[in-house]
């Protein structure tokens, strides 16, 4: 599976806001099918100004007409037992219901979205999982509410703008999808495509935004940006974020994205993905990435500024993928990414594995079977391990995934099911971290 940079505008309910070279499935920044694709760029359709006739025509046809209705059922145990002994433990129940008007004169719509998650199970001493509020207590919150706008022609130059509570998937401010809800975030942003060479598959995709608050995923308040990154003094501004990825044809893409919280948080994040064709059936593809953190004065932190580096190639023949990256972080500091999952390589179920000095080695496979009554199955192993840095211990991981994604042709279609198991051990620390998840989840477009 590849996740490759994706930007939709004229259906903005599940919105890839350009990643940017991004995130692995395997990365831990959500519950991603083994087998998903990339979405399809989609941007609409351009329409120049309609007179008030045609205004109310287009109302009735489109707003209404085109709308959507989207129900997305999740239900999930967790359970964490860490080596020191303590034990987080819940089953939930919940998900999401999002609806999105059509377009008036193919420019604007409305949306809006309810989450929600449930206790089914869990004591009070059990807390952690991350499924349900603090104190194991459920919440229903209007998680996403926004305008869209979408501008410009299909085939050269596109923007979309959209205002108020979204979902966000950059490197550093995203959903974190991996428990019941995602986080979302009261912003405003503008995304587009100038198309310089359609022949050549020439494109440069862009993006410019403000973020004001966040939702975290098992919350039903939006909270400043700087009180959620634990700023020592409350200002009033947000993130700023504005980025940039030039694609050339499939085989190469490189950009760069900054999010800034003035004088708390800075990441600079910039990647870099070339894939050659070896043979028929054999595809390679190598990529990079880097990560510069600036914390200001309204932070306590070691060091001003650290960084971090990874390398990665992917192979993969039929439906057989292999993974190999090692990454690097400075000594300065850990790196921090309070608005949502990390981007980096080697960010599992556990470990994040960028502590301040640690260097790291990973491996991941996976595989999918696309025949007969196992169609949609899918398996992935994934380890890495890390040396001390700073910390001066020595820490490992290995993940284990089994799932089936129901194919579009079984009766089923729409579930899918998914368990994962995640051991961790640390060198001078006694006894192994292990968790365990089970997940259904079932989603239907109306």
């Amino acid at each position: 599976m590849r996740r490759e940079i994706a930007v939709r505008l004229s259906r903005w309910s599940v919105l890839v806001c350009i990643p940017l070279l991004a995130v692995a499935e395997e990365t831990e920044t959500g519950e991603r099918p083994i087998s998903a694709d990339a979405q399809v760029v989609n941007f609409g359709n351009n329409a120049m100004w309609s007179p008030l006739h045609s205004l109310v025509r287009s109302i009735e046809a489109s707003f209404i007409d085109e709308a959507s209705f989207d129900v997305h059922l999740r239900g999930y145990y967790f359970e964490y037992n860490q080596a020191s002994g303590n034990v987080s433990k819940a089953t939930a129940i919940g998900g999401e219901v999002v609806g999105e008007t059509g377009k008036i004169a193919n420019y604007f719509s409305v949306g809006a979205g309810v989450a929600t998650s449930q206790r089914l199970t869990g004591e009070l001493d059990e807390d952690g999982t991350g499924l349900l509020k603090p104190g194991q207590e459920g919440y229903t919150v209007l998680h996403l509410a926004y305008v869209d706008g979408t501008f410009g022609d299909s085939k050269v130059n596109q923007l979309g703008v959209r205002a108020f509570r979204q979902e966000i998937n950059t490197p550093f401010i995203n959903k974190n999808d991996s428990r019941m809800t995602p986080n979302t975030f009261e912003a405003y942003r503008a995304v587009g495509r100038w198309v310089a060479n359609q022949e050549a598959e020439q494109s440069l995709d862009y993006l410019i935004g403000y973020v004001d608050k966040m939702k975290a995923r098992n919350s039903d308040q939006f909270i400043p940006m700087d009180e959620i990154v634990g700023a020592n003094t409350q200002g009033t501004d947000g993130v700023f974020m504005a980025g940039g990825r030039w694609n050339h044809g499939k085989q190469l893409a490189v950009g760069a994205i900054g999010e800034v919280l003035p004088d708390a948080l800075t990441h600079v994040y910039s990647g870099l993905s070339f894939q050659s064709q070896l043979m028929s059936d054999w595809k390679w593809r190598t990529e990079a990435q880097a990560t510069f953190q600036a914390v200001g004065s309204r932070i306590d932190a070691n060091e001003p500024t650290t960084w971090h580096v990874g390398l990665r190639g992917v192979g993969s023949w039929n439906n057989f993928t292999t993974r190999l990256a090692a990454t690097s972080t400075a000594s300065g500091d850990d790196i921090l990414s309070p608005f949502g999952g990390k981007p980096h390589y080697l960010s599992l179920m556990l470990n994040d594995f960028d502590r301040a000095g640690e260097q790291a080695v990973g491996m991941a496979l996976s595989y999918v079977f696309d025949v007969g009554s196992i169609k949609g199955i899918g398996m992935l192993v994934n380890t890495a391990i890390g040396d001390g840095g700073n910390a001066g211990s020595t820490r490992s991981e290995i993940d284990a995934t089994l799932e089936w994604a129901v194919p579009e042709e079984n009766v089923l279609h729409g579930v899918w099911l998914r368990l994962r198991y995640a051991s961790t051990q640390e060198s001078g620390v006694p006894g192994r971290g292990e968790q365990w998840r089970a997940i259904i989840d079932y989603r239907v477009h109306l």
